[in-house]
């Protein structure tokens, strides 16, 4: 059992008890913006796919900053809500 699944187990940070993590990354590229001269909404929802994302190594507490688990441990979980 790696770390993200025994602090998953657990349920909270083992210091302070706060059940939320933080994946801090550093993300490099462009975003393009689409807007609508007649004022309708224009889809946006990729605007975010075209960058490049470079995760730290640790997920930390979101209270204490204490570190948890690896994110390659939380990614190879299936777990994540992003990518």
């Amino acid at each position: 059992m790696n770390k993200y699944q025994l602090i998953k187990q657990i349920g909270e940070c083992p210091k302070c008890g706060c059940k939320e993590f933080i994946v801090n990354s550093k993300v490099d590229g462009e975003v393009s913006y689409f807007v609508n001269l007649d004022g309708e909404e224009c889809d946006n929802s990729e605007m975010y796919s075209g960058l490049d994302y470079h995760y730290d190594e640790w997920c930390v507490c979101a209270n204490c900053e204490k570190q948890l688990f690896k994110y390659k441990d939380y990614y190879a979980s299936g777990d994540f809500l992003f990518e």
